[in-house]
């Protein structure tokens, strides 16, 4: 299974994913380019069961993720996207949060 690259939100955002063994990590970007959230998890055949937090507001909650037919799917918890695409890198991207 391979994630790592880029994404795009069904609702909104860019998320850029890096895969180590068993460590997933997708890191949220506003549709602005600034930083949004962090999501750790850890990968066991197709599903993705990690925690996110919102770097403006210290949200944070579980959520767990499928992979199927190249797309990732939220399938429990909380998170603002249902599903996430391939895309490009967005030019737009920054590497701080902005919480304004």
């Amino acid at each position: 299974m391979r994630l790592d690259g880029w994404w795009k939100g069904n609702n909104s955002g860019y998320y850029s994913i890096q895969t180590s063994g068993t460590t997933f990590q997708m890191k949220g970007f506003n549709n602005d380019g600034s930083v949004l959230n962090l999501y750790d998890g850890t990968i066991k055949g197709n599903t993705i069961t990690g925690r996110w937090k919102n770097y403006c507001d210290n949200r944070s909650a579980n959520a767990t993720l499928r992979y199927s037919n190249g797309r990732l799917q939220r399938i429990a918890g909380s998170t603002k996207n249902t599903t996430w695409s391939r895309s490009a890198r967005p030019s737009n991207i920054q590497s701080r949060p902005n919480c304004n």
